[in-house]
């Protein structure tokens, strides 16, 4: 990243009695290796951002189907449990059975 160019003016009487006016430009450039290395550096900082998100991206289609697979689970749990529930329902509301109880 080059450096910003810095612009900077004087007014004032800085050698005579006299207002003088004075202005600058001024930019620091580094070597040429320096803007190598910088895009370098963003190129991989980009692999990575790009890996980072396709391992989000698998980790969150895992979480997915688990919650899937234990929704499944529990909506059979839950109908197995129902069955079980008419099965002593109907035990218990039998004439037989109760007659013979007691």
């Amino acid at each position: 990243i080059i450096a910003p160019t810095n612009v900077i003016s004087e007014f004032g009487q800085i050698n005579s009695a006299y207002n003088d006016t004075r202005f600058s430009i001024s930019q620091s450039i580094a070597f040429p290796t320096v803007y190598k290395k910088q895009k370098q550096l963003l190129n991989e900082e980009w692999k990575s951002g790009v890996l980072n998100t396709a391992m989000k991206e698998r980790e969150l289609k895992q979480q997915v189907t688990q919650v899937y697979y234990n929704l499944i689970y529990l909506q059979q749990t839950q109908r197995i449990l129902q069955r079980t529930d008419s099965i002593f329902i109907m035990f218990l509301q039998s004439p037989f059975i109760i007659e013979n109880f007691f």
